[in-house]
C-alpha cells in the first residue's frame, strides 16, 4: 500500500488529477452498488411480507369455511339424532358413527 501511494505522489500533476478522479469513481459506484442492494432488500423484505400475509388470509378464510361446514354436518346430525339411526346419519353427513354417537351424549 504505501508504495503505491509512493507511485502516486511521484506521478505528474494530470495523473495524479486523473487517478484522483478514478478512485472518486471507484468509490461512488460502490457506494450505489451498496445503496442499490440495500433498497432491493429491503423492497425484497416487504414484498415477502405482503406475499405471507396474503397467504395468511387466504389459508384463515379457506380454515374457516373448513370448521364451519365441520360444524353444520354436527348441528345437521344433532337434529337428526331423534329421527334416525346413527348409521343413516353417518352416511348423510360424512361424520363417523364415533363422532355422532359421541354427539348423543352431548
Amino acid at each position: 500500500k504505501a508504495q503505491k501511494e509512493f507511485d502516486v505522489i511521484n506521478l505528474k500533476k494530470e495523473e495524479r488529477i486523473a487517478y484522483s478522479k478514478y478512485q472518486s469513481n471507484l468509490h461512488y459506484e460502490a457506494s450505489m452498488i451498496f445503496s442499490s442492494y440495500g433498497l432491493g432488500k429491503h423492497e425484497g423484505v416487504k414484498e415477502g411480507i405482503e406475499q405471507g400475509i396474503e397467504q395468511g388470509i387466504e389459508q384463515g378464510m379457506e380454515k374457516g369455511i373448513e370448521q364451519g361446514i365441520e360444524q353444520e354436518k354436527i348441528e345437521i346430525a344433532k337434529n337428526l339424532l331423534d329421527v334416525l339411526d346413527v348409521e343413516t346419519i353417518s352416511i348423510k353427513t360424512g361424520l363417523s358413527i364415533e363422532e355422532i354417537e359421541s354427539l348423543k351424549k352431548i
